[in-house]
């Protein structure tokens, strides 16, 4: 019985830390595209495309492919690079645009 419980308390906290990360990495997108005057239009899934940065999940960062408006109105794409390699989720973002 105990260590059905155990299982379950490790589910439930990987499931949260989970969350967190999700629910962090887009505080983090939303923050950077107020602060640039940026839209995002879409988030696009990065399953399939190579990435500015191959070795991202090697470490604790997030990374992001999305469209987003201009305040003229441009439509561009970019890849954002959230948190750095050790401590995660920081507040620190790095962005590398489409040509």
């Amino acid at each position: 019985m105990t260590e059905y419980i155990w299982r379950v308390v490790g589910f439930v906290l990987v499931a949260v830390w989970i969350g967190f990360r999700i629910s962090r990495a887009r505080d983090m997108v939303s923050k950077w595209a107020i602060a640039n005057g940026l839209t995002v239009l879409k988030r696009h899934r990065t399953f399939f495309r190579l990435s500015p940065w191959p070795l991202t999940g090697l470490g604790y960062q997030a990374m992001r492919y999305l469209s987003v408006r201009d305040p003229q109105g441009h439509v561009r794409r970019c890849w954002l690079l959230l948190g750095n390699f050790w401590w995660g989720l920081t507040d620190s973002v790095q962005v590398v645009w489409e040509k």
